[in-house]
């Protein structure tokens, strides 16, 4: 299995660098040209031994394409990279949990939290995704919580813009008031009449 495939340093290694750009800042790691290297190692990684622990590497691409500065943040570059990883691991935690965070960030929220919820079914298998998977299970119901909360809000709100447009509409439909001098002309000629 992962113990007997040479690439298994390489992740380990990259497992190492996340952690450390977490530790250091992903803008101090870019500064210092760290993020190049990361590519490098994660493309070796997708070239090499694509199915490696259920396409780590192609994860590994995507999220740092969700996770970079500017100018190399792309949300579009990460769904590509993430799309091959479940090609490779559909059944990964890891793999869907990256998945649904892109999709929120490039807010498609149907898709994300099928992917989140998919995240929640799947258990963590390999040696990669073991070290976070509590964490990547908690992230994902809170996901979940955050999409329907949305989605309540949303539809809250649109519920009070019906409401605004049906008063406005009754306001616009009823009869106008007729001036407070109509009714004093009209007392003043029932008087008379009398």
């Amino acid at each position: 299995e992962e113990s007997s495939n040479p690439i298994s340093p390489v992740a380990v290694y990259m497992d190492a660098f996340l952690f450390e750009g977490s530790s250091k800042g992903i803008l101090a790691q870019a500064v210092t040209g760290a993020g190049l290297t990361y590519l490098r190692t994660a493309g070796r990684l997708t070239k090499e031994a694509p199915t490696f622990a259920d396409g780590v590497g192609f994860t590994y691409l995507g999220a740092f394409y969700l996770a970079a500065p500017w100018p190399l943040k792309s949300h579009d570059r990460a769904a590509e990279y993430l799309q091959k990883g479940l090609e490779h691991g559909p059944k990964s935690r890891r793999n869907n949990y990256y998945a649904g965070i892109c999709a929120f960030r490039r807010q498609e929220y149907d898709e994300a939290e099928r992917h989140f919820e998919s995240a929640l079914r799947y258990t963590c298998t390999s040696s990669s995704e073991r070290d976070f998977c509590d964490y990547m299970a908690a992230e994902s119901r809170q996901a979940i919580a955050t999409i329907h909360d949305r989605r309540r809000r949303k539809e809250q709100d649109r519920v009070a813009e019906r409401r605004s447009d049906m008063s406005e509409e009754a306001a616009s439909t009823t009869t106008k008031r007729r001036p407070r001098w109509w009714w004093w002309r009209w007392r003043s000629k029932s008087k008379k009449q009398e």
